[in-house]
Protein backbone atom coordinates (compact mmCIF):
# COMPACT_ATOMS: atom_id res chain seq x y z
CA UNK A 1 0.00 0.00 0.00
CA UNK A 2 1.23 3.64 -0.67
CA UNK A 3 2.79 5.62 1.97
CA UNK A 4 -0.01 8.61 2.58
CA UNK A 5 1.12 11.78 0.95
CA UNK A 6 3.36 13.96 2.65
CA UNK A 7 2.84 17.98 3.55
CA UNK A 8 4.90 20.73 2.24
CA UNK A 9 7.45 21.34 5.10
CA UNK A 10 6.79 24.83 7.24
CA UNK A 11 10.15 26.10 6.54
CA UNK A 12 10.14 25.43 2.52
CA UNK A 13 6.68 27.16 2.74
CA UNK A 14 8.15 30.24 5.05
CA UNK A 15 10.74 29.99 2.05
CA UNK A 16 9.15 30.20 -0.93
CA UNK A 17 6.30 33.33 0.38
CA UNK A 18 9.91 35.40 1.20
CA UNK A 19 10.87 34.89 -2.28
CA UNK A 20 7.91 35.90 -3.84
CA UNK A 21 7.66 39.14 -1.50
CA UNK A 22 11.19 40.32 -2.69
CA UNK A 23 10.75 39.15 -6.52
CA UNK A 24 7.63 41.80 -6.24
CA UNK A 25 9.38 44.51 -4.22
CA UNK A 26 12.30 44.58 -7.00
CA UNK A 27 9.40 44.44 -9.47
CA UNK A 28 7.85 47.67 -7.79
CA UNK A 29 11.75 49.19 -7.35
CA UNK A 30 12.78 49.01 -11.13
CA UNK A 31 10.11 50.60 -12.20
CA UNK A 32 10.18 53.14 -9.58
CA UNK A 33 13.60 53.58 -11.09
CA UNK A 34 12.40 53.92 -14.38
CA UNK A 35 9.27 55.95 -13.88
CA UNK A 36 11.87 58.57 -12.06
CA UNK A 37 14.32 58.87 -15.13
CA UNK A 38 11.94 59.85 -17.51
CA UNK A 39 11.96 63.56 -17.81
CA UNK A 40 9.65 65.15 -15.87
CA UNK A 41 7.60 67.81 -17.04
CA UNK A 42 8.30 71.22 -16.16
CA UNK A 43 5.88 73.04 -13.62
CA UNK A 44 7.20 76.08 -12.17
CA UNK A 45 7.09 75.93 -7.97
CA UNK A 46 4.76 77.83 -6.26
CA UNK A 47 4.40 78.94 -2.99
CA UNK A 48 1.60 76.94 -0.51
CA UNK A 49 -1.10 78.41 0.90
CA UNK A 50 -0.69 78.86 4.84
CA UNK A 51 -1.66 75.84 6.72
CA UNK A 52 -4.20 76.69 9.52
CA UNK A 53 -3.43 76.86 12.52
CA UNK A 54 -5.80 73.55 13.66
CA UNK A 55 -2.84 71.36 12.48
CA UNK A 56 -0.99 70.85 8.96
CA UNK A 57 -1.16 68.45 5.75
CA UNK A 58 0.74 65.64 5.17
CA UNK A 59 2.73 66.01 2.10
CA UNK A 60 1.22 62.51 0.65
CA UNK A 61 -2.14 63.35 1.84
CA UNK A 62 -4.83 63.02 -1.20
CA UNK A 63 -5.78 66.62 -0.05
CA UNK A 64 -2.57 67.72 -1.64
CA UNK A 65 -2.72 64.45 -4.07
CA UNK A 66 -5.68 66.66 -6.49
CA UNK A 67 -3.76 69.60 -7.04
CA UNK A 68 -0.22 68.23 -7.54
CA UNK A 69 -2.06 65.42 -10.06
CA UNK A 70 -3.29 68.47 -12.21
CA UNK A 71 -0.64 70.62 -12.45
CA UNK A 72 1.45 67.44 -13.37
CA UNK A 73 -0.63 65.84 -16.18
CA UNK A 74 0.86 68.25 -19.03
CA UNK A 75 -2.02 70.11 -20.67
CA UNK A 76 -3.17 67.46 -23.10
CA UNK A 77 -5.85 68.69 -25.41
CA UNK A 78 -5.34 72.54 -24.05
CA UNK A 79 -2.44 71.81 -26.68
CA UNK A 80 -3.77 70.76 -29.43
CA UNK A 81 -6.51 72.86 -29.57
CA UNK A 82 -3.74 75.56 -29.31
CA UNK A 83 -2.02 74.58 -31.72
CA UNK A 84 -5.30 74.05 -34.12
CA UNK A 85 -6.41 77.92 -33.07
CA UNK A 86 -2.64 78.91 -34.43
CA UNK A 87 -3.48 77.42 -37.35
CA UNK A 88 -6.13 80.19 -38.14
CA UNK A 89 -4.30 83.36 -37.53
CA UNK A 90 -1.84 85.25 -39.32
CA UNK A 91 1.65 83.86 -39.25
CA UNK A 92 2.16 87.43 -37.71
CA UNK A 93 0.06 86.99 -34.80
CA UNK A 94 0.51 85.64 -31.52
CA UNK A 95 -0.90 83.15 -28.91
CA UNK A 96 -0.38 82.13 -25.38
CA UNK A 97 -2.04 80.42 -22.56
CA UNK A 98 -0.94 79.77 -19.14
CA UNK A 99 -2.96 78.01 -16.83
CA UNK A 100 -2.67 79.43 -12.94
CA UNK A 101 1.13 80.35 -13.40
CA UNK A 102 2.40 77.46 -15.80
CA UNK A 103 2.46 78.26 -19.36
CA UNK A 104 1.65 75.99 -22.26
CA UNK A 105 4.21 75.74 -24.94
CA UNK A 106 1.36 75.41 -27.33
CA UNK A 107 0.17 78.04 -29.35
CA UNK A 108 2.32 80.66 -31.43
CA UNK A 109 4.32 83.18 -30.56
CA UNK A 110 5.61 85.92 -32.70
CA UNK A 111 7.27 89.89 -31.82
CA UNK A 112 4.11 91.45 -32.51
CA UNK A 113 1.97 94.90 -32.84
CA UNK A 114 0.38 94.34 -29.47
CA UNK A 115 -1.96 98.03 -29.42
CA UNK A 116 -3.38 98.77 -26.55
CA UNK A 117 -2.88 95.42 -24.56
CA UNK A 118 0.96 97.30 -23.86
CA UNK A 119 -0.85 99.08 -21.23
CA UNK A 120 -0.90 96.00 -19.08
CA UNK A 121 2.65 96.37 -19.27
CA UNK A 122 2.70 100.03 -18.56
CA UNK A 123 0.76 99.52 -15.12
CA UNK A 124 2.97 96.66 -14.03
CA UNK A 125 5.62 98.51 -14.25
CA UNK A 126 4.51 101.67 -13.03
CA UNK A 127 3.36 99.36 -9.61
CA UNK A 128 6.70 97.56 -9.58
CA UNK A 129 8.22 100.70 -9.74
CA UNK A 130 6.11 103.23 -8.28
CA UNK A 131 4.44 101.48 -5.75
CA UNK A 132 0.40 100.49 -5.31
CA UNK A 133 0.01 103.46 -2.33
CA UNK A 134 1.92 105.98 -4.81
CA UNK A 135 0.27 109.60 -5.26
CA UNK A 136 0.68 112.35 -7.76
CA UNK A 137 0.19 115.96 -6.02
CA UNK A 138 -0.90 119.30 -7.16
CA UNK A 139 0.23 122.47 -5.45
CA UNK A 140 -0.55 125.92 -5.30
CA UNK A 141 2.21 128.15 -4.50
CA UNK A 142 2.50 131.92 -3.63
CA UNK A 143 3.60 134.35 -0.93
CA UNK A 144 1.78 134.53 2.18
CA UNK A 145 -1.68 135.68 2.44
CA UNK A 146 -1.85 139.11 4.28
CA UNK A 147 -4.93 140.33 5.18
CA UNK A 148 -6.30 137.49 2.73
CA UNK A 149 -4.60 138.94 -0.13
CA UNK A 150 -1.32 137.03 -1.89
CA UNK A 151 0.56 140.07 -3.36
CA UNK A 152 1.92 138.77 -6.33
CA UNK A 153 1.10 136.43 -8.95
CA UNK A 154 0.50 132.11 -7.39
CA UNK A 155 1.72 129.02 -9.29
CA UNK A 156 -0.21 125.98 -9.96
CA UNK A 157 2.61 123.14 -9.75
CA UNK A 158 1.96 119.73 -12.40
CA UNK A 159 2.60 116.74 -10.34
CA UNK A 160 2.04 114.42 -12.92
CA UNK A 161 -1.54 113.55 -12.21
CA UNK A 162 -3.14 112.31 -15.24
CA UNK A 163 -6.67 112.61 -13.60
CA UNK A 164 -6.75 116.47 -12.58
CA UNK A 165 -10.17 117.29 -13.61
CA UNK A 166 -13.22 119.94 -12.69
CA UNK A 167 -15.97 119.09 -11.23
CA UNK A 168 -18.01 119.12 -15.06
CA UNK A 169 -15.58 117.03 -16.57
CA UNK A 170 -16.31 113.45 -15.24
CA UNK A 171 -20.30 114.07 -15.97
CA UNK A 172 -19.55 116.17 -19.25
CA UNK A 173 -20.31 113.40 -21.72
CA UNK A 174 -16.98 114.27 -24.32
CA UNK A 175 -15.42 111.17 -24.12
CA UNK A 176 -16.30 107.53 -24.31
CA UNK A 177 -15.98 107.04 -20.74
CA UNK A 178 -15.87 109.19 -17.39
CA UNK A 179 -12.84 109.96 -15.45
CA UNK A 180 -13.27 106.94 -12.89
CA UNK A 181 -11.35 108.41 -9.83
CA UNK A 182 -10.71 112.05 -10.67
CA UNK A 183 -8.28 114.48 -8.47
CA UNK A 184 -10.65 117.83 -7.99
CA UNK A 185 -9.63 121.17 -9.60
CA UNK A 186 -12.31 122.69 -7.42
CA UNK A 187 -11.28 121.27 -4.13
CA UNK A 188 -8.28 122.34 -4.43
CA UNK A 189 -9.24 126.07 -5.00
CA UNK A 190 -11.32 125.37 -2.14
CA UNK A 191 -8.70 124.67 -0.11
CA UNK A 192 -6.49 128.32 -1.54
CA UNK A 193 -10.42 129.97 -0.15
CA UNK A 194 -9.83 127.39 3.68
CA UNK A 195 -6.07 129.18 3.83
CA UNK A 196 -7.18 132.47 3.86
CA UNK A 197 -7.00 133.62 0.58
CA UNK A 198 -9.36 136.30 -0.43
CA UNK A 199 -7.16 137.63 -3.36
CA UNK A 200 -4.18 137.58 -5.54
CA UNK A 201 -3.25 140.81 -7.21
CA UNK A 202 -0.87 139.01 -9.68
CA UNK A 203 -2.20 136.07 -11.70
CA UNK A 204 -2.29 132.53 -12.06
CA UNK A 205 0.44 131.27 -13.59
CA UNK A 206 1.34 127.00 -14.36
CA UNK A 207 4.51 124.95 -14.14
CA UNK A 208 5.27 121.86 -15.19
CA UNK A 209 9.02 121.92 -15.19
CA UNK A 210 8.53 118.22 -13.30
CA UNK A 211 8.81 116.79 -16.86
CA UNK A 212 10.81 118.13 -19.92
CA UNK A 213 8.34 119.09 -22.58
CA UNK A 214 6.89 117.24 -25.30
CA UNK A 215 3.45 117.73 -25.61
CA UNK A 216 3.21 114.72 -28.63
CA UNK A 217 5.31 111.76 -29.65
CA UNK A 218 6.67 111.23 -33.10
CA UNK A 219 6.46 107.56 -33.38
CA UNK A 220 2.08 107.76 -33.55
CA UNK A 221 0.43 107.77 -36.80
CA UNK A 222 -1.03 110.48 -38.39
CA UNK A 223 -4.42 111.64 -36.43
CA UNK A 224 -3.39 110.79 -33.54
CA UNK A 225 -1.97 113.34 -31.80
CA UNK A 226 -4.47 115.84 -29.97
CA UNK A 227 -7.42 113.20 -30.95
CA UNK A 228 -6.27 109.69 -29.39
CA UNK A 229 -3.57 111.65 -27.25
CA UNK A 230 -1.86 114.70 -25.80
CA UNK A 231 -0.86 116.96 -25.83
CA UNK A 232 0.95 115.96 -22.20
CA UNK A 233 2.93 117.40 -19.91
CA UNK A 234 3.24 117.31 -15.78
CA UNK A 235 0.23 119.61 -15.57
CA UNK A 236 -2.78 118.95 -17.84
CA UNK A 237 -6.59 119.50 -16.46
CA UNK A 238 -9.75 118.00 -18.19
CA UNK A 239 -6.83 116.02 -20.98
CA UNK A 240 -6.38 119.49 -21.96
CA UNK A 241 -9.79 121.21 -22.13
CA UNK A 242 -12.00 123.90 -20.81
CA UNK A 243 -15.46 124.15 -19.99
CA UNK A 244 -17.38 125.05 -22.87
CA UNK A 245 -15.02 124.12 -25.52
CA UNK A 246 -15.47 120.51 -27.25
CA UNK A 247 -11.35 120.48 -28.45
CA UNK A 248 -8.51 120.22 -26.34
CA UNK A 249 -5.87 123.31 -26.11
CA UNK A 250 -2.72 122.39 -27.85
CA UNK A 251 -1.07 124.07 -25.01
CA UNK A 252 -2.18 122.08 -21.53
CA UNK A 253 -0.89 124.42 -19.45
CA UNK A 254 -2.48 127.28 -20.67
CA UNK A 255 -6.07 125.24 -20.35
CA UNK A 256 -4.90 124.50 -16.39
CA UNK A 257 -4.67 127.99 -15.88
CA UNK A 258 -7.98 129.03 -17.30
CA UNK A 259 -9.90 126.43 -15.64
CA UNK A 260 -7.95 126.64 -12.33
CA UNK A 261 -9.23 130.73 -12.62
CA UNK A 262 -12.44 130.00 -12.60
CA UNK A 263 -12.25 127.55 -9.65
CA UNK A 264 -10.71 130.15 -8.05
CA UNK A 265 -13.69 132.51 -8.56
CA UNK A 266 -16.21 129.88 -7.67
CA UNK A 267 -14.22 129.59 -4.05
CA UNK A 268 -14.62 133.21 -3.77
CA UNK A 269 -11.18 134.35 -4.21
CA UNK A 270 -10.56 137.22 -6.79
CA UNK A 271 -7.24 136.96 -9.60
CA UNK A 272 -6.50 141.15 -10.23
CA UNK A 273 -4.15 139.42 -13.25
CA UNK A 274 -1.72 142.26 -12.34
CA UNK A 275 1.48 142.80 -13.20
CA UNK A 276 2.43 140.53 -10.46
CA UNK A 277 5.58 140.40 -8.44
CA UNK A 278 7.01 137.02 -8.85
CA UNK A 279 5.72 133.75 -6.88
CA UNK A 280 6.32 133.02 -3.23
CA UNK A 281 7.22 129.52 -1.68
CA UNK A 282 4.63 128.89 0.50
CA UNK A 283 2.30 126.01 0.10
CA UNK A 284 -0.81 127.57 -0.04
CA UNK A 285 -2.87 124.31 -1.01
CA UNK A 286 -2.32 121.17 -2.23
CA UNK A 287 -3.83 117.59 -3.43
CA UNK A 288 -3.04 114.46 -3.85
CA UNK A 289 -4.43 111.92 -6.60
CA UNK A 290 -6.15 108.59 -5.78
CA UNK A 291 -3.82 105.72 -4.82
CA UNK A 292 -1.92 104.17 -8.62
CA UNK A 293 -4.13 101.23 -8.02
CA UNK A 294 -6.63 103.47 -8.88
CA UNK A 295 -5.07 105.30 -11.53
CA UNK A 296 -4.26 101.92 -13.74
CA UNK A 297 -8.05 101.10 -13.65
CA UNK A 298 -8.61 104.41 -14.93
CA UNK A 299 -5.78 103.56 -17.68
CA UNK A 300 -6.71 99.30 -18.33
CA UNK A 301 -10.46 99.61 -17.74
CA UNK A 302 -11.00 102.55 -20.27
CA UNK A 303 -8.12 102.39 -22.07
CA UNK A 304 -6.88 105.91 -21.02
CA UNK A 305 -3.92 106.76 -24.12
CA UNK A 306 -3.03 110.26 -22.13
CA UNK A 307 -2.76 108.03 -18.74
CA UNK A 308 -0.29 105.29 -19.83
CA UNK A 309 1.47 108.18 -21.17
CA UNK A 310 2.29 110.55 -18.20
CA UNK A 311 2.92 107.29 -16.21
CA UNK A 312 5.65 106.19 -18.61
CA UNK A 313 7.69 109.44 -17.95
CA UNK A 314 6.91 109.29 -14.11
CA UNK A 315 8.17 105.78 -13.96
CA UNK A 316 11.41 107.13 -15.72
CA UNK A 317 11.74 110.50 -13.43
CA UNK A 318 11.20 108.11 -10.25
CA UNK A 319 13.81 105.35 -11.50
CA UNK A 320 16.23 107.55 -14.07
CA UNK A 321 15.72 110.76 -12.65
CA UNK A 322 14.58 112.48 -15.52
CA UNK A 323 10.60 112.34 -16.49
CA UNK A 324 11.11 111.37 -20.20
CA UNK A 325 9.22 108.66 -22.35
CA UNK A 326 12.89 107.07 -23.32
CA UNK A 327 13.75 106.81 -19.88
CA UNK A 328 10.27 105.33 -18.83
CA UNK A 329 10.42 102.94 -21.68
CA UNK A 330 14.13 101.81 -20.84
CA UNK A 331 13.17 101.12 -17.24
CA UNK A 332 10.24 98.92 -18.64
CA UNK A 333 12.17 96.93 -20.88
CA UNK A 334 14.31 96.57 -17.96
CA UNK A 335 11.41 94.84 -15.36
CA UNK A 336 10.72 92.56 -18.97
CA UNK A 337 14.11 91.50 -17.97
CA UNK A 338 13.93 90.65 -14.54
CA UNK A 339 11.09 88.73 -15.61
CA UNK A 340 13.83 86.92 -17.62
CA UNK A 341 11.97 87.65 -20.65
CA UNK A 342 14.67 88.00 -23.75
CA UNK A 343 13.83 91.70 -25.50
CA UNK A 344 16.08 91.56 -27.84
CA UNK A 345 13.63 91.94 -30.94
CA UNK A 346 11.40 94.02 -28.91
CA UNK A 347 10.60 98.06 -29.61
CA UNK A 348 8.67 100.37 -27.30
CA UNK A 349 8.21 103.37 -28.47
CA UNK A 350 4.88 104.72 -26.11
CA UNK A 351 3.14 103.31 -23.00
CA UNK A 352 -0.13 103.77 -24.06
CA UNK A 353 0.55 100.93 -27.67
CA UNK A 354 -0.81 103.96 -30.12
CA UNK A 355 2.54 103.62 -31.91
CA UNK A 356 2.18 101.29 -34.69
CA UNK A 357 5.87 100.52 -34.32
CA UNK A 358 6.10 98.72 -30.74
CA UNK A 359 6.67 95.42 -31.17
CA UNK A 360 6.46 92.74 -28.36
CA UNK A 361 5.36 89.13 -27.78
CA UNK A 362 2.86 87.06 -26.12
CA UNK A 363 5.38 85.30 -24.01
CA UNK A 364 6.56 88.50 -23.01
CA UNK A 365 2.82 89.84 -22.51
CA UNK A 366 1.88 86.67 -20.98
CA UNK A 367 4.91 86.76 -18.37
CA UNK A 368 4.04 89.99 -16.89
CA UNK A 369 0.33 88.26 -16.35
CA UNK A 370 1.35 85.56 -14.47
CA UNK A 371 3.69 87.28 -12.56
CA UNK A 372 1.63 90.98 -11.26
CA UNK A 373 0.57 91.44 -7.75
CA UNK A 374 -3.80 90.88 -7.76
CA UNK A 375 -3.86 94.80 -7.83
CA UNK A 376 -2.88 94.53 -11.73
CA UNK A 377 -5.67 92.01 -12.59
CA UNK A 378 -8.04 93.21 -10.30
CA UNK A 379 -8.10 96.63 -12.53
CA UNK A 380 -8.74 95.01 -15.88
CA UNK A 381 -12.37 95.45 -17.18
CA UNK A 382 -14.92 92.99 -17.01
CA UNK A 383 -16.77 91.60 -19.46
CA UNK A 384 -20.59 92.84 -19.76
CA UNK A 385 -19.41 94.48 -16.19
CA UNK A 386 -16.86 97.42 -16.85
CA UNK A 387 -14.75 99.51 -19.17
CA UNK A 388 -13.91 98.61 -22.52
CA UNK A 389 -15.74 95.06 -22.34
CA UNK A 390 -19.07 96.41 -20.61
CA UNK A 391 -20.79 95.78 -23.99
CA UNK A 392 -18.77 92.83 -24.81
CA UNK A 393 -20.24 89.45 -23.74
CA UNK A 394 -22.78 90.85 -21.61
CA UNK A 395 -25.23 88.22 -22.72
CA UNK A 396 -22.88 85.01 -22.34
CA UNK A 397 -20.95 82.62 -19.52
CA UNK A 398 -18.07 84.85 -20.16
CA UNK A 399 -19.70 88.10 -18.52
CA UNK A 400 -18.55 88.52 -15.09
CA UNK A 401 -15.45 85.40 -15.92
CA UNK A 402 -13.93 87.09 -18.68
CA UNK A 403 -11.21 90.26 -17.84
CA UNK A 404 -9.05 91.75 -19.82
CA UNK A 405 -7.44 94.30 -21.79
CA UNK A 406 -8.17 95.06 -25.26
CA UNK A 407 -5.87 96.73 -28.11
CA UNK A 408 -7.08 98.22 -31.52
CA UNK A 409 -5.26 99.74 -34.02
CA UNK A 410 -6.68 100.25 -37.60
CA UNK A 411 -3.25 101.19 -39.34
CA UNK A 412 -5.03 102.61 -42.76
CA UNK A 413 -4.48 101.82 -45.41
CA UNK A 414 -5.56 98.70 -44.64
CA UNK A 415 -4.06 96.32 -47.55
CA UNK A 416 -0.17 97.83 -46.73
CA UNK A 417 2.10 96.99 -43.62
CA UNK A 418 1.71 97.78 -41.26
CA UNK A 419 -1.21 95.51 -40.48
CA UNK A 420 -4.48 96.16 -38.58
CA UNK A 421 -4.20 95.00 -34.94
CA UNK A 422 -6.79 93.52 -32.67
CA UNK A 423 -5.75 91.98 -28.99
CA UNK A 424 -7.44 90.59 -26.04
CA UNK A 425 -4.79 89.62 -22.71
CA UNK A 426 -6.07 89.08 -19.53
CA UNK A 427 -7.69 86.13 -17.17
CA UNK A 428 -10.89 83.83 -17.91
CA UNK A 429 -12.34 82.01 -14.52
CA UNK A 430 -13.14 79.08 -16.46
CA UNK A 431 -16.42 77.07 -15.58
CA UNK A 432 -15.00 73.39 -14.51
CA UNK A 433 -10.97 73.90 -13.91
CA UNK A 434 -9.65 75.52 -10.59
CA UNK A 435 -6.87 77.48 -11.86
CA UNK A 436 -7.63 80.72 -14.03
CA UNK A 437 -6.83 80.54 -17.42
CA UNK A 438 -4.83 83.79 -18.46
CA UNK A 439 -3.82 84.39 -22.11
CA UNK A 440 -2.56 86.60 -24.58
CA UNK A 441 -3.91 86.88 -27.88
CA UNK A 442 -2.53 89.82 -30.50
CA UNK A 443 -3.95 89.81 -33.94
CA UNK A 444 -1.56 91.33 -36.72
CA UNK A 445 -3.58 91.07 -39.97
CA UNK A 446 -5.29 93.22 -42.44
CA UNK A 447 -8.56 94.58 -41.44
CA UNK A 448 -8.53 91.88 -38.44
CA UNK A 449 -10.52 95.02 -36.31
CA UNK A 450 -13.64 94.52 -38.17
CA UNK A 451 -15.44 92.60 -35.45
CA UNK A 452 -17.02 90.13 -38.37
CA UNK A 453 -12.97 88.86 -38.28
CA UNK A 454 -11.92 89.42 -34.66
CA UNK A 455 -15.06 88.29 -32.86
CA UNK A 456 -15.03 84.46 -34.31
CA UNK A 457 -11.25 84.15 -33.54
CA UNK A 458 -11.63 85.81 -29.30
CA UNK A 459 -15.11 83.20 -29.19
CA UNK A 460 -12.68 80.58 -30.61
CA UNK A 461 -9.90 80.96 -28.14
CA UNK A 462 -12.91 81.44 -24.92
CA UNK A 463 -14.36 77.98 -26.19
CA UNK A 464 -11.03 76.52 -25.70
CA UNK A 465 -9.85 78.09 -22.62
CA UNK A 466 -13.13 77.15 -20.41
CA UNK A 467 -12.63 73.38 -21.37
CA UNK A 468 -9.63 73.71 -19.42
CA UNK A 469 -6.59 71.31 -19.68
CA UNK A 470 -8.31 68.13 -20.65
CA UNK A 471 -11.65 69.44 -18.69
CA UNK A 472 -9.39 68.14 -15.46
CA UNK A 473 -10.21 70.13 -12.02
CA UNK A 474 -8.56 69.67 -8.69
CA UNK A 475 -11.99 68.96 -7.27
CA UNK A 476 -12.01 65.99 -9.89
CA UNK A 477 -9.29 64.23 -8.45
CA UNK A 478 -9.42 65.46 -4.99
CA UNK A 479 -10.57 63.58 -1.95
CA UNK A 480 -14.57 63.13 -1.06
Amino acid sequence: MAPPPRGVHPVVGLTAACALVAVILLVVQVAADSIGSSEPIPVEVRAQPEVPSGGSTPVMSLRRGGAELVSRQGFGQLDVALNNFATQIDSRSCVRVAVGDVVSDAGRDAVAIPASSLKVLTAAAAIDVLGEDYRFTTTVRGDTPVDGVVDGDVALVGGGDPLLSGDWYPVSALDRFAVLSPTSLDTLAREVAAAGVRRITGSVVGDASRWPEQRYLDSWADGVAGIEAGPLSALVVNDSRVEGGQFRYDDPVEAAVIEFERALSRAGVVVDNGSGSGVGDVVLAEIASAPMTDVIVEMLQTSDNNTAEMLVREIGLVSAGIGTTEAGLETMMGYLSSLGVDTSEFVLLDGSGLAPGNRISCDALLGVLTSVPDSVLDALAVAGVSGTLVDVYADTDWAGRLRAKTGTLGNPPYDADPPAVKALVGELIPSETAEPMRFALVLNQYQIDDQSRYRPLWADLLDILDAGPDGVSTADVGPR
